[in-house]
């Protein structure tokens, strides 16, 4: 692959939650959502200091009225920024609430799909290849070589637990590949971190 072509890599957090409520409270971030979650994801991710790899990250809640937080080119200027500061943004996102994402340039943004299902079939149109990641699925390194770089890549994972049964139904009806970063089980924020580092080092290989 030229060194010059972007790798494009979006991150799917499947979680079994309501969206939050748009005025959740940033001092029990765990009781609105999982909240908590969803910022250690976003802070793993970013700020991308890493040329020519382009990062988006969904959170989509599956629960009553499901939503994606969308999150990309996310800017954070002090590093000391914390799951309050990122919680907040997300708050404030939700006062903006819009249906459409195209032409979008917010670094985080709130978008309304009628279901699962909907929501993936965009994500499995805009996208080369799609990995679901599972303990009993293929070795993660044995799937994402240097071959898979400069295509338009999709890792999907439970948040805080798995994905449901009847979303993981839902999940395997499309055209992808589980992968399995091995034996040991991960928070989702590690796993985004651990991905994101085996990426970065087939780029600079």
């Amino acid at each position: 692959m030229n060194q010059d072509s972007p790798s494009n890599i979006s991150f799917i957090v499947v979680v079994e939650e309501e969206p939050p409520q748009r005025n959740f409270s940033l001092k029990d971030l765990p009781s609105a959502s999982k909240i908590d979650v969803i910022a250690r994801n976003i802070l793993a991710l970013f700020p991308n200091q890493t040329p020519n790899l382009n990062i988006t990250y969904y959170a989509f809640f599956t629960q009553k009225s499901p939503k994606a937080l969308m999150v990309r080119n996310l800017v954070l200027h002090d590093i000391s920024m914390d799951e309050i500061f990122i919680a907040s943004k997300i708050r404030d996102a939700l006062e903006s609430l819009t249906i459409e994402e195209n032409n979008r340039e917010d670094q985080l943004a709130w978008i309304s799909h009628v279901d699962f299902q909907t929501f993936l079939e965009k994500i499995a149109n805009d996208n080369d290849l799609l990995f679901y990641l599972k303990e009993d699925g293929d070795s993660f390194s044995t799937k994402i070589t240097r071959d898979v770089l400069g295509k338009k890549i999709v890792f999907l994972l439970g948040g805080r637990r798995d994905i449901s049964a009847i979303h993981e139904k839902v999940l395997l009806s499309f055209d992808l590949e589980k992968i399995s970063l091995g034996e040991k089980a991960y928070l989702a924020s590690q796993c985004l971190t651990l991905i994101k580092y085996e990426i970065e080092k087939l780029m600079n290989q």
